[in-house]
């Protein structure tokens, strides 16, 4: 779960696993990466992560801008699968459940199944508890939960992660 710059340890994570990947490599673990962020443009080499999270068969990706929706007639055209593309399908799913409010405080659901190779790109949308929750697998032995950003916000997260009744010793504040 990250915020601002504090994505730079994800994204050395996210490249180690996809030079595995491209190696073959069969037993690669899972990895749901959060990240909270005021826009697009803040975000270094989206891009890349989401071609990581297209690719990983295990991955799933959430990037949360702050920033408020665009007007869906104001999007400029896009590229299929591009990040443009992600955000005009956002905007216009979001209109078509009555606005910015339907989406911005609920959770978020994953897909149906495991979520494996889920991806959402939001805008108008603040990281809360419900919503880290859905997307966070759930508490296990085997689930770290990683944390870099700026301290109130790793504050709100490693309580928001408590409360999904994760311990402390599966958390790690960069």
């Amino acid at each position: 779960v990250t915020a601002g710059s504090g994505i730079t340890p994800a994204l050395a994570m996210v490249s180690s696993l996809m030079a595995l990947h491209a190696a073959g490599a069969r037993a690669l673990p899972a990895l749901t990466l959060l990240h909270a962020c005021r826009t697009p443009a803040h975000v270094p080499m989206l891009g890349r992560l989401l071609e990581a999270a297209r690719t990983l068969p295990r991955m799933r990706l959430l990037v949360l801008a702050s920033a408020a929706l665009p007007a869906v007639s104001a999007a400029p055209p896009a590229a299929a699968g591009s990040v443009e593309e992600l955000y005009r399908q956002e905007a216009a799913a979001r209109h078509a459940e009555g606005g910015p409010e339907a989406v911005g405080g609920g959770a978020m659901p994953l897909p149906p199944g495991d979520g494996s190779g889920a991806v959402r790109v939001s805008l108008g949308i603040r990281l809360h508890g419900a919503l880290l929750a859905a997307w966070m697998p759930p508490p296990a032995a085997e689930t770290a939960a990683l944390l870099c950003g700026p301290s109130m916000f790793n504050r709100d997260v490693a309580a928001w992660l408590t409360e999904a009744g994760h311990g402390e010793s599966s958390m790690h504040v960069f």
